[in-house]
């Protein structure tokens, strides 16, 4: 697989205390995990050299951000530190296809691990979000995986599609975060971005 120079990385890791013997110190855990996503992880800029294709009828590209490698500490108090690769992208932000009336919006992304030969599947997620009426845009779920396969090589690829409320599609597309700078690294530990993927270890 040819890669290239890593990107330059931010310093943030997220942890959540599973298993903790009182719920007041469980909950203060998870908060704070909560709290250290909505300050680093989710903090990434928008992907600089995405790719797209299948375009039709989208006059207005959307705003994609970047695919984050980090780690999630699925530990507790009695384990310990469990640290698991954290595949994380911020939804994009979608503009309407149609000058007037209330879209709907879905995206599903697709995320693929190398496994020596080849780029295998590891999973889709998939949601949506209305743009309502009187709004130009709305923004996507976010993509959020710990990955069974454990540390490797990941990318990512999304698909938008538009539609009615009666359900008529009103414009799709395809992207690709496939270049320099559309992968960065949110963790301290092991982690490499290069040119469309991220290599994150255990």
């Amino acid at each position: 697989m040819n890669t290239v120079s890593p990107q330059s990385s931010q310093t943030v890791e997220a942890t959540t205390g599973k298993g903790s013997p009182l719920p007041r110190r469980a909950l203060l855990t998870a908060f704070t995990a909560v709290l250290l996503v909505l300050i680093g992880v989710a903090s990434a800029g928008s992907a600089s050299a995405w790719t797209y294709s299948n375009r039709s009828s989208v006059p207005v590209l959307p705003t994609i951000y970047q695919v984050q490698g980090a780690h999630y500490n699925s530990g507790s108090a009695v384990t310990g530190p469990m640290w698991r690769p954290w595949v994380y992208q911020s939804g994009p932000i979608a503009s309407r296809t149609t000058p007037t009336g209330a879209q709907s919006v879905s995206v599903t992304y697709t995320v693929q691990r190398w496994n020596g030969s080849a780029w295998a599947h590891v999973t889709n997620v998939s949601g949506s979000a209305t743009i309502a009426a009187g709004s130009v845009s709305a923004k996507l779920p976010n993509l959020s995986v710990l990955p069974n396969a454990g540390s490797g090589y990941y990318r990512v690829q999304l698909a938008l599609t538009w539609t009615s409320p009666i359900g008529a599609v009103q414009g799709s597309m395809n992207a690709q975060m496939s270049r320099s700078g559309d992968y960065v690294c949110s963790t301290s530990r092991t982690c490499t971005a290069y040119a469309g993927q991220v290599y994150i270890g255990s």
